[in-house]
């Protein structure tokens, strides 16, 4: 898919996709990066072009595309999604897969916020909140992730505590690193500071959190 940020138009235009338009916007307000990537390999899409093929899918099966998340389906789309990124491809496509999986988030809704859906995103978003192609948008998602899976997430201690440590243990260290080439000093600043405030924002997320939810039950 290309040309990701179509798909917020495609939604706004469709009144049966206007909560994901919400949600994608609230991710967006979170952080996101304004760069623009490299036409991803091929095959893929324009993106504006995703609702429609969806909904031609979903006819042929007999679905109705409001209704086509279960954790089942967006745990294999999100696999899928995850697979096709590669070291060896670059920091830049692993950036647009990460802009995909906005997408997929914001139309699974509630789906995507309980379960092993939200363990498996927040697991394979966690190494890109600290590259620095990545971490623009890899915040936002983390974060609106955390923020409206906070319910199931305090069910779950062991996880919680585990992530949540290791994300700040990562930030600080993403916090002191510098940038090498000049031409990027801007970017590389902006991304810090959203990086600050994410820091900011976990550590009250972790303070309003129940004492006994990051402890194992006795």
């Amino acid at each position: 898919m290309q040309q990701e940020e179509q798909v917020e138009k495609a939604f706004q235009k469709r009144a049966a996709y206007s909560d994901a338009a919400t949600r994608l916007q609230e991710i967006k307000r979170f952080s996101f990066s304004v760069n623009s990537l490299p036409l991803s390999q091929q095959p893929s899409f324009k993106a504006k072009y995703l609702l429609d093929q969806i909904e031609r899918l979903c006819r042929r099966t007999n679905r109705d595309p409001t209704r086509l998340w279960t954790p089942a389906i967006l745990t294999r789309v999100t696999g899928m999604l995850l697979d096709t990124i590669h070291p060896a491809l670059g920091s830049l496509q692993a950036c647009s897969v990460i802009r995909r999986l906005r997408v997929v988030v914001a139309m699974a809704g509630d789906v995507a916020l309980e379960g092993y859906p939200l363990e498996m995103l927040l697991h394979a978003l966690r190494p890109f909140l600290t590259n620095a192609q990545c971490a623009d948008d890899a915040l936002g998602l983390v974060q609106y992730l955390l923020h409206h899976g906070r319910a199931y997430l305090a069910q779950l201690p062991s996880f919680v505590a585990g992530l949540l440590l290791l994300i700040l243990i990562l930030l600080r260290t993403f916090l002191s690193s510098s940038q090498d080439s000049t031409t990027q000093e801007s970017q590389h600043r902006a991304t810090i500071s959203k990086a600050q405030a994410f820091h900011s924002w976990l550590a009250e997320y972790i303070e309003k959190i129940e004492p006994e939810t990051l402890q194992e039950p006795s």
